[in-house]
């Protein structure tokens, strides 16, 4: 199953590191971390966050709608 890990890069309830090290336990997972943004990086940096999914959506064949 197609997995993003999307992390902000100043997250302190649940550190980028602790992204990367989920991302190794799952094949194939990409890691992405968002610089300058926090817990809720996809309210705080909502530009960079919507690219990251949307990409991923995009190079994945994953629409989004949970019908895959």
């Amino acid at each position: 199953m197609p997995t993003l890990l999307v992390y902000g890069g100043d997250d302190r309830l649940n550190s980028p590191a602790l992204g990367r090290e989920i991302a190794t336990q799952i094949a194939g997972a990409r890691f992405v971390e968002i610089p300058d943004a926090g817990h809720l990086c996809n309210i705080e940096a909502p530009d960079e966050f919507n690219a990251a999914v949307l990409s991923f959506f995009c190079e994945t064949g994953v629409s989004g709608s949970g019908r895959e």
